[in-house]
């Protein structure tokens, strides 16, 4: 079963959904899941936006996302931090990310991200950097 609903004006968006599943082999048990999300406009260049999502049952963990988006005259960036809970595993992840103004002659986009984990009683950290261009 599944539902959905969405609600949006000028500035906002905001929605949940839910879906409920039972296992049709019954080698797993029944699980459910419900996501809400956010975004609000705050002036032509920034958003900010945030999403929650729970599963209950089978493979049940947590989420809480929060972004800034804002538009410059250099491109797009995109800051995000994300909480992550399932069963022993913490994660909690950072990351800039920034699409570079394109033109006829191609794209670049580049990234930065940080990362520390936690299971089975080790924690880990880690950094990434990432770049992606291509030409038309």
């Amino acid at each position: 079963m599944n539902w959905r609903a969405e609600w949006s004006a000028r500035q906002w968006q905001v929605g949940v959904a839910a879906e409920v599943a039972d296992s049709l082999s019954g080698l797993s048990s029944a699980s459910t899941f419900v996501n809400a999300f956010g975004r609000y406009r705050l002036n032509a260049r920034d958003n900010l936006a945030a999403n929650f999502a729970l599963r209950a049952g089978s493979a049940a963990g947590q989420t809480a996302q929060f972004t800034w988006s804002r538009r410059s005259d250099w491109g797009q960036t995109q800051w995000r931090a994300e909480l992550i809970r399932a069963g022993q595993r913490r994660a909690l992840r950072a990351s800039v990310d920034h699409s570079w103004l394109e033109d006829t002659s191609g794209t670049l986009a580049t990234s930065l991200g940080w990362e520390r984990l936690h299971e089975q009683g080790l924690t880990s950290q880690a950094w990434n950097i990432g770049v992606v261009g291509g030409l038309r």
